[in-house]
């Protein structure tokens, strides 16, 4: 009992840090951006060695090869040209790779889902009323909020999107997509009842993301879910009941097709209305003109937002700009080096992610498939996103693709014969 009971607390302990994390440096946190990252850094040293009997131990396989290398490197480009903002990646990075070390099973992810399902809902329900009431994360929380961060929020308000209580409405949204990611393959897989609050919850959630204006994040989702529900149905064909559910799924789905094309129509038309392109030819013309200048080594982790401060127009020092695509601002910072290093890193979990979901919907309604589904959905997610939006410099953004990534290596494949 005592035995449980200590684990029980590490759980709560490891789940409570893991949310600070995702969710608390957001918003009306804005202004204590770094604090969380120092915080879980600090618990999952304390964690490993609870768990270890206070003996750091680091796994026999390669797990942490490609990424410990990249940390590595990370270290000297922070120390040769940026010793200013370059720790702070270093933090980012480390904590991934302390991640690794912890010894986390699917019960406990479990336990972290419920509680990110949650607190997914909440910035959901959040920003529906924001919808309708344009002053309310102010009104709230004004004792706390940065006037650069009020200055957020009008903006994304005035160019119609909803920045709800994470105050932009891209990581809003991002935010709230971690309730589709774990809602949605508890809807088709085999080991679940069907319910009809996760079909709610996900009119619900769907809702709140189509308020950010955010295209990108709606067309992803609608891809990842087709995707997921058809790679259920060709890998392993199972009950009546399933497969009712994952029609129904997909009919959920191909309701809101329409609309998620017209998206796609305005992206390839770039933007007409309140969805623009953001500029976003203006942030990847300042990466390549940094790549042009050191292209083999880079300029250094964290040195983008430098050049965009001193090409912007308006006055005061932006802290985060970012280049709105985590792999065009690779090139720029870490060079073509650097940059093989990460995405290498990046192609190996997903190609782990992806063969360990084949191998447990294959084991005859493997009761975890779920989890694994989650992982494979959240991962593609970081993967594609990062395409146009800063994922892989976010602190919560590049964490959850830890976690996800860290699945795979995680969940036992245990069969079990339906009745």
């Amino acid at each position: 009992m005592r035995f449980k009971l200590k684990n029980a607390s590490y759980t709560f302990v490891i789940n409570s840090v893991l949310t600070i994390m995702i969710f608390g440096y957001l918003g009306v946190f804005n202004r204590y951006r770094m604090i969380p990252s120092y915080i879980l850094c600090l618990f999952l040293f304390i964690i490993i060695l609870m768990r270890n009997n206070f003996c750091l131990r680091f796994p026999r396989n390669n797990d942490l090869l490609l990424w410990g290398l990249l940390l590595v490197f990370i270290f000297i480009s922070a120390l040769i040209f940026n010793t200013r903002t370059g720790f702070e990646y270093i933090v980012l990075i480390l904590n991934g790779c302390l991640w690794y070390l912890v010894a986390y099973d699917e019960h406990e992810y479990r336990m972290l889902f419920k509680g990110i399902k949650v607190i997914s809902l909440i910035f959901a329900i959040f920003t529906i009323i924001n919808y309708y009431n344009h002053e309310i994360v102010i009104d709230i929380f004004k004792f706390i909020i940065a006037d650069s961060q009020i200055k957020t929020i009008y903006f994304d308000l005035n160019n119609g999107g909803i920045p709800g209580i994470a105050g932009e409405s891209s990581y809003n949204a991002f935010c709230m997509t971690f309730g589709i990611f774990i809602t949605f393959p508890q809807l088709i897989s085999s080991d679940k009842k069907f319910k009809l609050y996760n079909l709610v919850y996900l009119i619900i959630v769907s809702v709140g993301i189509s308020m950010t204006a955010k295209r990108s994040v709606l067309l992803l989702l609608f891809m990842l879910m087709v995707l997921m529900a058809a790679l259920r149905i060709i890998w392993r064909p199972t009950t009546k009941k399933s497969i009712i559910i994952m029609m129904i799924a997909l009919i959920v789905i191909f309701v809101v097709a329409p609309s998620v094309f017209y998206v796609v129509m305005q992206v390839v038309n770039k933007g007409t209305g309140t969805i623009q392109l953001s500029n976003r030819e203006w942030f990847w013309n300042i990466a390549f003109e940094m790549f042009h200048k050191k292209p083999f080594f880079g300029n250094g982790i964290n040195t983008y937002d430098f050049l965009y401060n001193a090409r912007k127009k308006s006055s005061g020092y932006i802290a985060f700009a970012g280049a709105h695509n985590s792999y065009i601002q690779f090139l720029a910072e870490l060079g073509i080096a650097g940059t093989i290093i990460y995405i290498s890193a990046i192609i190996r979990e997903i190609i782990k992610t992806t063969s360990a979901l084949k191998k447990s919907i294959n084991l005859n309604l493997d009761k975890n498939s779920d989890i694994l589904m989650t992982a494979f959905m959240g991962i593609l997610f970081c993967t594609l996103y990062a395409m146009s939006e800063n994922t892989f410099y976010q602190p919560q953004q590049l964490m959850c693709f830890f976690v996800f990534a860290h699945i795979a290596r995680t969940v036992k494949m245990e069969r079990h014969v339906s009745v």
